[in-house]
């Protein structure tokens, strides 16, 4: 279900990027001024992570002095990105798979955006069933008596909508379940 929207249609041009020598504290203050919700990780102009306000509230959770701590020890460094021609349906589809709210967007390797979920739902608000179809397979896992039985809903594997056996954890259809 194409859009006709691209990614750089609608993504934020000038991503607030940091380096990774930045403390948490300074993280903080910075997407508090900036009132956004994550910040690009960058040295020598390649991306080398991302941090979000979740991994903010993780070192203070834990009682850490964030003037202390570079955020290179609590960002994520497996960061999942996407090219500024992509459909809007096809980021949304990334980001309920790899489950992340924000993506850095890539023109030949070189960071000119970051696309977040609250973007793509502002200009297609329709494709919220999308998200809201996830949580309802997330909740669902969380609902399971354990008894081994079949659930609808989407493939955690070929994305296709049917009947899903938990295999591992993981709701499958009957297709994807030889392969796992």
């Amino acid at each position: 279900m194409k859009t006709g929207i691209r990614v750089f249609d609608i993504m934020t041009k000038k991503p607030t990027s940091v380096g990774p020598e930045l403390s948490v504290k300074k993280a903080a203050n910075l997407m508090l001024k900036k009132r956004i919700g994550g910040l690009v990780v960058t040295k020598n102009k390649k991306i080398v992570g991302i941090i979000t306000e979740k991994d903010l509230m993780s070192i203070i959770a834990k009682g850490k002095d964030p003037n202390k701590i570079q955020i290179k020890k609590v960002m994520n460094k497996r960061v999942k990105t996407i090219k500024s021609q992509e459909d809007i349906y096809n980021a949304l589809l990334e980001m309920r798979k790899k489950d992340v709210r924000r993506l850095p967007v890539l023109d030949k390797k070189q960071l000119v955006g970051l696309l977040t979920v609250k973007d793509i739902l502002k200009v297609q608000p329709s494709l919220f069933d999308l998200l809201a179809e996830k949580l309802n397979i997330k909740s669902l896992r969380q609902k399971r008596s354990g008894t081994g039985k079949y659930f609808e809903g989407e493939c955690e594997i070929c994305g296709n909508y049917s009947q899903l056996t938990d295999i591992s954890g993981k709701l499958i259809c009957e297709g994807c379940k030889d392969q796992e």
